[in-house]
């Protein structure tokens, strides 16, 4: 993560922020079951015909991720405070798994290759999401008004159309009524939607 203050006075700071990260991970996997072990006898509920198995699995998963955003914070006075923040984000999952397994092996062999049945199983995914985001909030009659509001824009390649945006608003006020009552110091009437 990466921040970086733009401009800075005594009523207004703009700070741009950058993150982001990459996970990649193998896996090799190898799993025996000889026939000579009692689960693998034949007709049993895990051999049934081909008594032993050789499983070797190997897998590759990559994620990663990225976001900028950009907050301007704004004072003036005591009365109004403001922060505006837009951001762009993107996201991405890629998966690579296979197996291949043979069944029916003799009782000295311990890999697939030469079994009676051999199978592959692969399962091959790549998922790419991508947002952005607008927001606001206000700070108004000296803390005592709040009014924030926003809008997020997403699509993803697991949609139907991939090119198409889906928006998500949202918006929140609340004002704070303060020393109403000397037993209750403050009390806050707030309305939420999104």
């Amino acid at each position: 993560r990466v921040n970086y203050t733009a401009f800075s006075n005594s009523s207004n700071t703009i700070t741009l922020t950058g993150q982001g990260g990459v996970d990649w991970f193998s896996s090799e996997n190898y799993l025996l079951a000889p026939p000579n072990l009692q689960s693998q006898v034949l007709g049993s509920n895990q051999a049934g015909d081909y008594p032993g198995v050789a499983i070797q699995g190997n897998g590759t998963n990559r994620l990663s991720n990225f976001g900028l955003s950009a907050i301007w914070n704004m004072f003036s006075g005591a009365s109004i405070s403001s922060t505006f923040s837009a951001g762009l984000q993107t996201g991405q999952v890629g998966v690579n798994d296979y197996n291949v397994i043979g069944q029916g092996l003799t009782p000295a062999q311990s890999n697939a290759a030469g079994a009676q049945l051999t199978s592959v199983r692969h399962t091959r995914s790549s998922v790419v999401n991508q947002a952005f985001y607008v927001q606001e909030d206000l700070l108004l009659l000296g803390e005592k008004l709040f009014i924030s509001g926003g809008v997020r824009g997403e699509r993803s390649s697991v949609n139907g159309d991939v090119e198409k945006l889906y928006y998500f608003p949202r918006g929140q006020a609340s004002y704070r009524l303060t020393n109403l009552i000397p037993a209750i110091g403050e009390l806050k009437f707030a309305r939420r939607s999104g």
